[in-house]
């Protein structure tokens, strides 16, 4: 799931392209650290560590840019699997919502 698309260009539709164009080295590393968190590749502190960067991140995003099924907000669903039940596949908001 790519989240910087929508948020780059929700930057470049409310603020200017050139805000958009600003915020992408930000956006990248925040793509980055989405990339080592799925990979789970990490262990022990380092994954600890590469977690809480990306949480801080994602606050950081939810505090600065509204993220909702609103027409004027940016529309994002997060998708994940159950951790008991591997087979059921979980969507937020689900995408009737959206």
């Amino acid at each position: 799931m790519d989240i910087t698309a929508p948020i780059q260009k929700y930057i470049e539709e409310t603020f200017s392209p050139q805000d958009a164009t600003d915020s992408a080295e930000d956006l990248a590393t925040l793509a980055a650290l989405r990339s080592e968190v799925v990979a789970n590749a990490q262990g022990g502190e380092a994954r600890r560590d590469t977690l809480l960067r990306y949480y801080r991140a994602l606050c950081v995003v939810e505090a600065r840019f509204p993220i909702s099924k609103q027409k004027e907000h940016i529309p994002l669903a997060f998708t994940w699997r159950g951790s008991l039940d591997h087979a059921r596949r979980l969507v937020h908001p689900p995408p009737s919502t959206l």
